[in-house]
């Protein structure tokens, strides 16, 4: 028996190398070549979207989404922003302010407060800055007087300088930490005498006191 209009069962027609060759080639350059297209739509799709449409930008506002680049690599990251502390910070603000108090004009300081009130926070932590060691050396005689009212009063701060009879209030109800110390270095430091020059002309006078008991004894 005999099959005619094609090889037997089994038997496959005879292929070309070359051209077996080509179409491998060609298989494995697709697959590559839609391998990173898949990539690249995967790596940039959501990021395009979040940016420039309708969607990605409803979706950043109202859920808090949005889609960054992601670091694959975990090589040098480059440093960005001025090296040492942070001038503008607040913490560094309110210290340079803290070291710059005087108490040389002053001669009374008085704290009148409703404990019961939500924004005394200020006039409280005003009193801890001022009670420091370093802050009373600059005047040890300074007086101190503290008022704890409740009759749900604004704080104030009262403040009566050495000169004789003036004073300065400042009224913390609105007023943060920072804008007393602010306010009161404004007030206070050019009011501050240099103490300089009336060391130096003690300790003159003295060497000239140790100088004429010297020659005293001298001629004895």
């Amino acid at each position: 028996m005999m099959r005619l209009g094609g090889p037997g069962m089994g038997q496959l027609p005879p292929s070309d190398p070359k051209v077996e060759r080509d179409l491998a080639n060609a298989a494995v350059i697709g697959n590559g070549i839609t391998f990173a297209f898949i990539v690249g739509t995967l790596h940039f799709l959501p990021l395009s979207l979040a940016r420039h449409t309708f969607l990605g930008r409803t979706a950043e506002c109202v859920v808090g989404l949005r889609a960054c680049p992601v670091r694959h690599h975990t090589g040098y990251i480059p440093f960005e922003g001025r090296f040492g502390p942070d001038r503008n910070c607040l913490d560094k603000k309110l210290v340079d302010q803290w070291r710059a108090l005087n108490l040389q004009p002053v001669a009374k300081i008085q704290f009148t407060f409703d404990p019961i009130r939500a924004d005394v926070g200020s006039i409280r932590h005003f009193m801890l800055i001022t009670s420091y060691p370093k802050v009373r050396q600059t005047n040890p005689r300074v007086i101190y007087k503290t008022s704890v009212v409740s009759d749900r009063s604004d704080p104030v701060i009262r403040v009566e300088l050495a000169d004789g009879g003036s004073q300065i209030v400042f009224k913390a109800s609105r007023l943060s930490i920072l804008d007393i110390l602010y306010e009161f270095n404004k007030i206070m430091l050019p009011l501050v005498k240099d103490e300089a020059a009336p060391s130096a002309a003690l300790t003159k006078s003295a060497k000239q006191a140790n100088t004429t008991s010297a020659k005293r004894g001298q001629r004895r």
